[in-house]
């Protein structure tokens, strides 16, 4: 009789140490305090922009993370601290935008949506025609006579 008091009594605290263990673990988890940031790149026209580079620079920390857009314009940057951040996102051809001083609090997701413009590229083109040299043809005088001569004038 002794024995299944005490099988019982070590049965209790074992179920007790497990219920315990289940809460912390819930209790642990519920209290995380990161959070994250996700959006969408697209052009002016509405136009969903694939591989873009998307920095997020923690204002406070000095931290930095790099990620490109996927093919429907998406970017995420999961586990990050609260704080305050910057978004520099930038693509060949396009004006590089910035999102300055973004507050990411704790268990927030955080959407910034990014419109880019096209870039206004200006291109020169310079020509020496010192650098040239002389090009050598036919004389017009003799294409010039040849052709009075066929047409009879």
């Amino acid at each position: 009789m002794k024995g299944c008091v005490m099988l019982r009594s070590r049965k209790r605290f074992l179920t007790a140490l497990f219920v315990a263990f289940l809460v912390a673990s819930g209790v642990t988890w519920a209290q995380s305090t990161q959070g994250s940031l996700i959006g969408r790149v697209q052009d002016q026209s509405g136009a969903v922009i694939k591989g873009a580079k998307v920095t997020v620079n923690n204002e406070s920390g000095g931290s930095s993370h790099d990620t490109l857009t996927d093919s429907k314009g998406a970017f995420q940057i999961l586990n990050l601290e609260p704080s305050h951040y910057r978004i520099v996102v930038a693509m060949p051809g396009f004006d590089t935008s910035v999102e300055d001083n973004l507050l990411l609090s704790s268990r927030q997701e955080l959407r910034v949506d990014v419109v880019l413009h096209v870039s206004n590229v200006a291109q020169q083109v310079s020509v020496n025609a010192a650098d040239i040299g002389a090009i050598t043809t036919d004389t017009p005088s003799q294409y010039f006579s040849e052709s009075r001569c066929a047409r009879g004038t």
